[in-house]
């Protein structure tokens, strides 16, 4: 009895803190888009120390132990900030993420596991409930960011054999690599959106010289950090073009079959693998609620009247 009581205690304590940390994350980012409208900008650095909420810190303390994890999260955080910004419009794209995003992000996904676990373990009194629920709300957390990131870099496949392809055109004209770019970014597509996005941040610098660090450029510094590997591939072969005098137009041809070709296989690899995904779905949010369901109504009332209790 002593053991329900402090487990109803800390989770009634642990969802209203998580309550509140939601609230606060909220209302810091409503006022962050205000003073990012009306701010000057050396305000900006101050505003992103007061957002340093305890999912923050939380998140940076666990992100030191799950760097692999935390690069995911800033991947798929910079194509969801990449697809609010093709929604609203923008044509020349700059996806951003800051430091801290990451850490709030995985903060909040271990807080609500948690949660979630403490909530089974008071439902079912079972340890391994406990392992379920903080198992499912971890996946629950971050599925939804997940699907839009991944649908995202999905279409920018899609999207590459066409681009490059005009690129090749374009080559045909005898025209300067980086003209070429600058004119197939012209398009409405993800592709050009993105492209058009890190033609903005050029300064006066080089898209594909070296700059800073990096060997091959801005638009492979900026590939590498979307974390999108045909984006990184192009960029490569581009800046290798461009240092070493290869022909241009056959070096985008073949580029540009080989993204249709690998386009095609990955979506005939997800096609396959629909059927498996959408039965482990159908299980989880319909065959077993419907089974604990069952066995909550029928079959404890059933096992004590059996016990003689």
């Amino acid at each position: 009895m002593f053991s329900i009581l402090l487990v109803s205690l800390l989770a009634g304590i642990l969802a209203f803190f998580v309550g509140w940390q939601v609230v606060t994350v909220i209302s810091h980012d409503a006022a962050g888009k205000v003073q990012e409208a009306n701010a000057p900008a050396p305000e900006a650095g101050e505003a992103a120390k007061r957002r340093r909420t305890f999912n923050t810190r939380l998140g940076a303390l666990f992100g030191r132990f799950l760097p692999g994890y935390v690069r995911s999260l800033e991947r798929d955080l910079y194509w969801s900030a990449f697809l609010v910004q093709y929604r609203r419009g923008v044509r020349s794209i700059v996806a951003r993420v800051e430091a801290d995003d990451a850490s709030r992000v995985l903060g909040r996904q271990l807080l609500m596991s948690l949660l979630l676990a403490l909530a089974a373990l008071f439902a079912f009194k079972a340890p391994i409930s406990l392992v379920a629920g903080f198992a499912l709300g971890w996946y629950l957390t971050r599925s939804d960011l997940s699907g839009r990131a991944s649908s995202v870099r999905n279409r920018i496949s899609q999207e590459l054999p066409e681009f490059v392809q005009l690129m090749a055109a374009e080559s045909a004209s005898g025209a300067a690599l980086d003209e070429v770019i600058r004119t197939a970014s012209g398009g409405t597509s993800m592709v050009a959106s993105w492209v058009r996005g890190v033609l903005s941040q050029q300064h006066g610098r080089s898209l594909l010289a070296p700059i800073g660090e990096d060997p091959d450029g801005l638009l492979h510094h900026a590939a590498m950090q979307s974390g999108h590997l045909p984006l990184a591939i192009l960029a490569i072969q581009l800046s290798y073009a461009s240092k070493h005098g290869v022909r241009i137009r056959p070096l985008l041809e073949g580029l540009a079959r080989g993204y249709s070709n690998d386009f095609v296989l990955s979506a005939s690899i997800r096609a396959e693998k629909l059927g498996n995904t959408l039965g482990m779905a159908t299980a989880l949010f319909y065959a077993i609620p419907f089974l604990i369901a069952v066995l909550v109504v029928v079959g404890y009332p059933l096992l004590k009247a059996l016990m003689g209790g």
